[in-house]
């Protein structure tokens, strides 16, 4: 039972990696054309299995809409689940 527990953990960890870099070849057009829908959605993915990196990268999307209010609550959560940036 224990080790069934962490490989589901390990998978579930290169999960939320695989689908933040996903998110950040879209944020930025590397490998593929950039397209910040796709990559939002990829971020939110990712952050809603605590990928704390990805919260961030939400902030910045909303920031660049403008709509400072959710960015605010991106970055903050960002900060609470620890990403330092």
């Amino acid at each position: 039972m224990g080790t069934f527990f962490f490989d589901y953990q390990e998978k579930a960890m290169q999960l939320e990696k695989v689908l933040y870099s996903f998110g950040c070849f879209y944020f930025n057009g590397n490998i593929v054309q950039k397209d910040t829908a796709k990559a939002f959605e990829y971020f939110q993915k990712a952050a809603n299995i605590g990928n704390a990196a990805a919260w961030r990268r939400i902030g910045m999307i909303h920031e660049a809409n403008k709509d400072y209010p959710n960015a605010m609550s991106a970055f903050t959560t960002a900060a609470y689940k620890g990403d330092a940036d």
